[in-house]
């Protein structure tokens, strides 16, 4: 049941509106706690996250459910806590390169 309400072929596209529906209550946010984003730079990230947890549930999916939740988890929030480390480590440097 799980494996077809995610696949696209079926219409099974609700992460993708889960998702497009708090981007507008994310953005405020997430500007917040990374103080150089600009709105252009949140679509950007947004995508780039939201795609990439989708991606991840779609394989956990396929992979039998493995591994348990709490560890994908952390492992989803590390990969998000060093993209954010590394974007703000790029930021710095173009405002030194100015």
């Amino acid at each position: 049941m799980v494996k077809a309400s995610l696949d696209r072929r079926y219409g099974g596209d609700f992460l993708e509106k889960i998702f497009a529906s708090c981007r507008e209550t994310a953005r405020p946010y997430i500007i917040s706690q990374i103080k150089w984003m600009t709105d252009e730079q949140f679509e950007y990230f947004y995508a780039f996250i939201t795609n990439g947890v989708i991606g991840t549930i779609s394989l956990w999916v396929s992979q039998g459910m493995n591994p348990e939740t709490g560890e994908l988890e952390a492992d989803i929030m590390t990969i998000v806590r060093k993209s954010i480390e590394q974007m703000s480590q790029t930021a710095k440097l173009k405002e030194v390169k100015g």
